[in-house]
């Protein structure tokens, strides 16, 4: 899990948050091997969901690593500090 607040953001006003992900195994090399699947999470800083966005299992892929952008939009509130949330759940 990663965890970061966000603080100076301006209030009601909508922002884009996103992450550029790879899963670095090729394929075929694990027999069981854990395939990422991350959920980006923009939260106040009381826990409150503003947007939430899930991946979805991140396969490996031949050729190389294939990085991919996983984004979301949310609007900040009156109080515009926020936290920005990414968590595994990738079955292990």
């Amino acid at each position: 899990m990663y965890v970061t607040p966000v603080n100076g953001l301006c209030p009601n006003t909508t922002y884009q948050v996103g992450v550029w992900i790879a899963n670095i195994l090729k394929p075929g090399i694990c027999a069981n091997s854990i395939k990422p699947n991350i959920t980006l999470q923009v939260e106040t800083p009381t826990g409150t969901v503003l947007a939430s966005y899930k991946t979805g299992i991140i396969t490996e892929t031949s050729g190389g690593i294939s990085w991919k952008e996983y984004a979301l939009s949310f609007k900040t509130p009156a109080s515009p500090d926020i936290v920005l949330r990414l968590v595994n759940s990738a079955a292990t």
